[in-house]
């Protein structure tokens, strides 16, 4: 009887423990699952209140410059008297103005050289550049300039990198009390996603920046040229003067043939009489 109750004492302690593993296990995975729906309803909630006004959620100690961003772009074609000194002003002047030549062209076509520029000139000195350059043009026969106002996009974009690092950091939280393999494959896989999203908003922002700090213009400018003939040799050109008064004369002979026949007949009729005299 005394081993009887010794055995049954053993197999109720032997199922109370399974329980509290299952028990355990079952708690493991709905932290993982509550947790993590509950950071991405933070993250979604957080994302649609600055969608809808992104500058009023940003906060002073963010120091972001809440002024307006603007894309600027020129294109300008004129004519030069002279190709090279146009090109050695403008390398100076972008040189003055802190920019740079980014890509440059030239072709030929009948009797016009063409010379294509792009060149980034800092914003706030686009203005006076484009001043400057048209002190040395003439008349443009192009002129255009474009502005583009990304400032709600720019806002939008910082809001949206903002929320998403925000979220990585509760997702990193999470992986530090994460207990069990399934959970931390389940975060990692989370952050995993988020920090593609955070990379590449990360590469808009920066070009966004790079367009509204650098402008870009487009310059077109072209020199008209005349057609010269080429030079020869003068021994040559007499060579073939002469041979032109050769064929000259010989086409004057042909066109006298008549005459010359007929001078030659009374030169004989001539001939035979004074003979004839002389006997």
């Amino acid at each position: 009887m005394r081993k009887l109750l010794l055995l049954i004492s053993f197999l109720s302690i032997i199922v109370s423990c399974q329980d509290k593993e299952l028990n355990k296990s079952d708690k493991d995975y709905n932290f993982s699952a509550v947790v993590l729906e509950e950071a991405e309803v933070v993250a979604n909630y957080d994302s649609k209140k600055d969608f809808r006004n992104p500058s009023k959620e940003l906060k002073k100690e963010d120091h972001i410059n809440l002024e307006r961003k603007f894309i600027k772009n020129g294109r300008v074609v004129f004519e030069t008297d002279s190709i090279s000194k146009t090109k050695i002003l403008i390398t100076k002047l972008v040189k003055d103005y802190k920019g740079y030549i980014s890509s440059e062209n030239t072709s030929k076509h009948s009797n016009r050289i063409n010379q294509f520029l792009t060149l980034r000139i800092p914003a706030e000195q686009f203005d006076l550049f484009l001043k400057e350059l048209s002190k040395g043009v003439k008349e443009y026969d192009e002129k255009s300039i474009n502005i583009s106002d990304v400032t709600e996009q720019f806002y939008d974009l910082t809001s949206r990198l903002k929320n998403k690092k925000q979220l990585e950091k509760r997702y990193l939280e999470i992986l530090s009390k994460a207990r069990s393999v399934k959970e931390i494959l389940d975060v990692e896989r989370e952050i995993g996603k988020l920090r593609e999203d955070i990379e590449s908003a990360e590469g808009r922002l920066k070009y966004l920046n790079s367009q509204v700090s650098l402008s870009t213009l487009h310059i077109t400018f072209y020199e008209e040229i005349e057609d010269k003939p080429e030079k020869t040799n003068r021994f040559v050109e007499a060579f073939n003067d002469g041979v032109k008064a050769i064929k000259t004369f010989g086409l004057f002979l042909i066109s006298i043939w008549p005459f010359a026949i007929l001078t030659f007949i009374v030169y004989l009729v001539i001939r035979r009489r004074l003979k004839k005299i002389k006997s």
